[in-house]
């Protein structure tokens, strides 16, 4: 039970014991310190004269204060939509170091970012000046700021905002860049990596191009590999469209029988005969047998 300060006693200046009583009677409804006026301070020292009294209030101080805190961000939180109208069901959501939950638009934040608008001044003159001395956008940017060597001057987004802004200072930027030099190891390894995979790109389709033209050659087709040969020749010499090949397939075909025929030979209407077939139903002599012969005979 608290009891009021007894005569004689010094009271801190600016908290009586009637306030005292009243403090107590709103922190156990819930208020916070800041609805009675009144120094953290000096109700700290109240406190510390009036131990009984610190028992009841200190506990109930904090318990609202914490209450008071989570109370702030009922209203940003309940939001559907941001100040501009876009919708919020996306929002970038974040949390303060203070234990505030932060909610961004997405959308807003992407508007801000393609906003063409100058650098403040000396930020222009710094940005020029480490430009002057042969750094890159890297180094200015703070693109890799694990590496102790960026100064990182700008923002990233606000640097190219500013040059689309200004043509004069896009200008400097590129003719402070253009020497070989300058081209960074990030910078051939991004243009490797990117030739490297337009690379494997162009392999990928000429492989899917193959098995594609393989599977319109009819199963039985024994050279269906010189076929698909001559079909890729026609189309890098550009007399053949990838769209027209279903259609030219029997061309190709017939091509190459004609180049390489099966059954008949490449002069004469003679059908080609087999040097080990036999001469006579009785005997085993075959007909490359006969043509050693005449030649060892000659």
């Amino acid at each position: 039970m608290y009891t009021p300060t007894p005569k004689g006693i010094r009271q801190p200046k600016g908290l009586t014991d009637e306030k005292a009583a009243r403090i107590l009677s709103g922190l156990k409804e819930g208020k916070t310190l800041r609805l009675f006026w009144v120094r953290p301070d000096r109700f700290k020292d109240y406190c510390n004269k009036h131990p009984e009294y610190a028992c009841q209030a200190l506990p109930l101080s904090e318990a609202n204060a914490k209450a008071a805190q989570r109370r702030k961000g009922e209203f940003l939180g309940s939001m559907t939509h941001c100040k501009k109208g876009h919708s919020l069901a996306d929002a970038r959501v974040s949390t303060r170091s203070n234990g505030y939950t932060m909610r961004a638009c997405r959308t807003c934040q992407a508007i801000r970012a393609q906003e063409a608008k100058p650098l403040p001044p000396a930020q222009l003159i710094a940005v020029k000046a480490a430009l002057s001395k042969g750094h890159s956008i890297a180094d200015i940017t703070g693109a890799h700021p694990s590496i102790a060597k960026r100064l990182n001057l700008v923002n990233p987004a606000r640097f190219y905002n500013a040059r689309k802004f200004d043509p004069e200072f896009d200008r400097f930027v590129l003719a402070s860049i253009q020497g070989a030099n300058s081209i960074s190891k990030s910078q051939k390894l991004r243009w490797s990596r990117q030739k490297a995979r337009a690379t494997s790109a162009q392999r990928r389709e000429e492989a899917n191009d193959y098995y594609e033209i393989l599977a319109m050659l009819p199963a039985n087709f024994p050279d269906k590999d010189d076929v698909v040969s001559r079909i890729f020749e026609s189309i890098l010499d550009g007399s053949l469209r990838r769209e027209d090949v279903r259609s030219r397939v029997k061309f190709y075909i017939a091509e190459h029988n004609r180049l390489f025929p099966t059954k008949f030979a490449k002069f004469g209407d003679s059908p080609l005969l087999s040097l080990d077939e036999a001469l006579f139903d009785d005997g085993s002599s075959t007909r490359g047998d006969a043509v050693s012969r005449a030649l060892w005979d000659d």
